[in-house]
């Protein structure tokens, strides 16, 4: 049995393998913004030298030596952070803010943890050396403890993004593609302690946890490639011209009077307000596709539907920030941003000042005056 289980797991790990190395081509062949490729990038990096170190060790190829064991355990401790950071991405729809990159320090610390791990015998805790464990076990708790801190630290950040998440369009397969992100990682972390503490053997231990795995990773194509479509853009493959050779096409009568119907949902309508309004909720008011949707926007706006939405919240958000008191945070609610980091981030770009920065400019009480 324990044979059949090694032989079935070697398949697995040779499945991951290669299907992360397809996912990793796909994205950097395919993705038109490379920054909101990097986390699942990382990711699928880190899963695919696992597999890679896991398959070898297990064909002969290499030794299960010190320093492939070290590396393998370095690379198991970026899951839960590059896991955090990127359910934060898919949550916010933006690259995560820089002090949340410094969770990647927790996998750093872990080198010399794993440098005792591979050389010691055994690692004593205690003046007396009263409790001493196999180095091994001693690092499988620190990356139980490290990743469920981490884990409880997602869920607490991300409280107030996911209430709001099942109000957007699928809104409900996002938020239980989070749940399921999060629930893997600790399931994750669970089957590694199982093991430890002999709750089941080597060779099942290995199999559940590269199952788990392979099951994250599909997790993660799934939120990538259907339902957050947009956090990592894709350029699509089919018979329809370039989008340059699009572009360069003029727009028909018809197109134009929808350009005209576009200025009047966000100027008169305002529906950029909405913080969930997407490119499908404007397709399906004008009643087209939304490669055609892009056409229109791309030529008669010459700019992407992203960009045209936040103009016009930014060109209300220094309205109200010149013309009342009202605190940022609810300027940043009121024109349509789902988030006061996404915000500030949105309106340094625009206008090339933080928002408090414009409120308290001399430019802007001339501006005043004017009006």
């Amino acid at each position: 049995m324990t044979d059949a289980v090694f032989s079935l797991t070697q398949a697995l790990e040779f499945v991951g393998l290669i299907q992360c190395i397809f996912v990793i081509a796909l994205t950097l062949l395919r993705t038109d913004d490379y920054r909101f490729a990097a986390l699942p990038l990382s990711l699928f990096g880190a899963f695919a030298i696992a597999f890679l170190l896991r398959v070898l060790v297990g064909l002969d190829i290499l030794d299960d030596s010190g320093f492939i064991s070290g590396v393998y355990l370095f690379v198991d401790t970026l899951v839960p952070a590059l896991s955090y950071l990127l359910v934060l991405e898919l949550v916010r729809r933006s690259v995560p803010d820089s002090r949340h990159w410094l969770i990647l320090g927790l996998p750093v610390l872990a080198v010399p943890v794993i440098n005792v791990a591979v050389q010691a015998e055994s690692v004593c805790l205690g003046a007396d050396s009263s409790l001493c464990v196999d180095p091994f076990s001693f690092f499988a708790l620190y990356r139980a403890v490290t990743g469920m801190a981490i884990l409880l630290l997602l869920v607490l950040l991300i409280q107030r993004d996911l209430r709001g998440l099942k109000e957007q369009d699928m809104g409900r397969e996002k938020y239980w593609i989070v749940i399921a992100l999060i629930g893997l990682n600790i399931a994750l972390i669970g089957a590694h302690m199982a093991g430890l503490f002999g709750m089941i053997d080597a060779s099942g231990t290995s199999f559940v946890v590269t199952a788990l795995e392979l099951t994250l990773i599909y997790l993660v194509m799934s939120s990538l490639f259907r339902v957050y479509a947009g956090a990592v853009p894709v350029r699509t493959i089919d018979d329809s011209p370039s989008p340059r050779e699009t572009e360069r096409a003029p727009l028909n009568a018809e197109e134009l009077a929808l350009v005209v119907r576009i200025r009047e949902l966000m100027d008169l309508d305002k529906v950029y307000q909405e913080a969930t309004y997407s490119r499908k909720d404007l397709a399906q008011e004008l009643g087209i596709a939304e490669h055609q949707l892009s056409r229109i926007i791309n030529t008669g706006f010459e700019m992407s539907f992203s960009d045209l939405i936040n103009k016009h919240r930014v060109e209300e958000a220094k309205y109200m920030l010149r013309t009342t008191e009202e605190p940022i945070s609810t300027i940043a609610f009121d024109v349509g941003f789902n988030s006061l980091a996404s915000f500030n981030r949105v309106f340094r770009k625009v206008v090339e000042q933080t928002p408090t920065d414009y409120r308290n400019s001399p430019d802007t009480e001339t501006a005043d005056a004017a009006t």
